[in-house]
């Protein structure tokens, strides 16, 4: 994982990203996207509302910081997104966010759902997404390119295989 070789040997999927289809593929990435009868401003926005909706009691879903909080989280994007989404999801759980907690199946599909219905609304990067043919990978790195501190969590394969598999689906779309 090099920064100078985004977009030569892969496609980072993140906002700080060499290719215009990295940045555009990143949670950060401002959208208008209508799930659910809802708007989201941002996948992140959208992940984290997901994630807080699991986990959220109905008292706690109820009180006016949380619905507070989901509302600002919805209009968000980039790290603003992150910033409240993390707030948000703190407050669910009635304090902190356990360290072992995973995303579900259902999870998973429904934020690869919301990438593909981001991708189907932009024409110009569903052409460069179908077009593309490099392997997507995500890491984050701190600096400058050419002398970066690179930062791979490797969480969130999931993400990756399913960007992989979309690809490979939407190249027969029409």
């Amino acid at each position: 994982m090099n920064p100078r070789e985004d977009g030569i040997t892969h496609i980072n999927v993140y906002s700080k990203a060499a290719t215009e289809l990295g940045m555009f593929l990143s949670n950060f990435y401002p959208v208008d996207l209508e799930i659910g009868g809802e708007h989201y401003r941002s996948i992140e926005a959208y992940w984290y509302s997901l994630w807080a909706a699991s986990v959220v009691t109905e008292a706690i879903a109820a009180g006016g910081a949380y619905r507070n909080l989901q509302a600002k989280l919805k209009a968000s994007y980039g790290y603003q997104a992150k910033l409240l989404g993390k707030s948000l999801v703190k407050v669910a759980y009635g304090g902190e966010i356990p360290e072992d907690s995973e995303q579900n199946e259902s999870f998973k599909k429904k934020i690869l759902a919301a990438i593909r219905l981001k991708l189907l609304t932009d024409s110009k990067y569903l052409e460069l997404f179908k077009a593309s043919s490099l392997p997507f990978t995500h890491y984050y790195y701190f600096g400058t390119v050419d002398n970066p501190a690179i930062v791979n969590t490797g969480r969130n394969e999931w993400l990756l295989l399913g960007l992989e598999k979309l690809r490979f689906d939407l190249k027969g779309f029409k």
